[in-house]
């Protein structure tokens, strides 16, 4: 997601959803942390180069009786990288594009679920500059108040 409410998606390769568009995903290999994982699975699904990555959100899930997952929601910074094109297709993602937040409900997507963590990813980032505006208002009255 960028400053102009654009967000980046794939289009999935996978044969179950193929077509259709959603976030960089993916699970997090052997030895790998979660912020390792979402790096390379965006490199991987996009063609950009992820840097500044935090987590949003996190959700336990119940798969069944024996098996739990933890999914995570992260954001990031684009560092270089460029967009996957459909002649760079592989078995991760045919394709990757920006697209405009208001314009998520005309696509055809591989889960509602994106426009929900879209919102929540957006609170974040409000949330984090006004706190951020807070503390550099905070700084300077404190600078003023030692002269």
């Amino acid at each position: 997601m960028d400053g102009n409410h654009t967000v980046v998606l794939i289009q999935e390769a996978k044969s179950s959803c193929r077509g259709k568009w959603y976030l960089p995903a993916g699970k997090i290999k052997l030895g790998e942390d979660v912020f390792e994982c979402a790096k390379r699975e965006t490199l991987e699904e996009s063609g950009l180069v992820i840097e500044n990555t935090k987590i949003f959100h996190s959700e336990f899930c119940k798969i069944s009786q024996d098996l739990d997952l933890i999914k995570y929601h992260l954001t990031a910074t684009i560092a270089g990288g460029s967009l996957k094109t459909i002649k760079q297709m592989d078995e991760e993602s045919m394709q990757a594009k920006w697209f405009k937040i208001c314009d998520l409900k005309k696509l055809d997507l591989r889960g509602d679920d994106i426009i929900e963590e879209i919102d929540q990813c957006l609170h974040f980032r409000l949330k984090e500059k006004v706190f951020q505006n807070y503390l550099e208002r905070n700084q300077k009255l404190k600078v003023l108040q030692q002269k």
